[in-house]
């Protein structure tokens, strides 16, 4: 079994995509996948959940941040699944 790490890329990212892409394959990583998450705050509200329930403060700076995302950037995101040098695999 092998093990693959991931990113998300939220929003704002989109305009400088390509050249994050290229940094990462300059850096040694493999992109194994690009997935389109067509509604990034909904996905992260999943993701933060056990944060978002126990951490008003969190709670209050995740909605905010979402809404200033969503204003300037839309709600679109994309997840890259990686393996790099130094990922994990079924050896470790």
């Amino acid at each position: 079994m092998q093990f693959y790490d991931y990113l998300m890329f939220k929003p704002e990212s989109q305009r400088n995509f390509q050249k994050i892409m290229d940094l990462m394959l300059e850096e040694g990583f493999e992109i194994c996948g690009l997935y389109h998450v067509p509604d990034w705050k909904s996905l992260s509200e999943k993701l933060y959940k056990g944060q978002l329930n126990s951490n008003q403060h969190f709670k209050v700076s995740f909605e905010s941040l979402a809404y200033i995302i969503n204003d300037l950037f839309g709600n679109d995101a994309i997840v890259a699944v990686v393996k790099g040098n130094n990922g994990l695999d079924e050896q470790q």
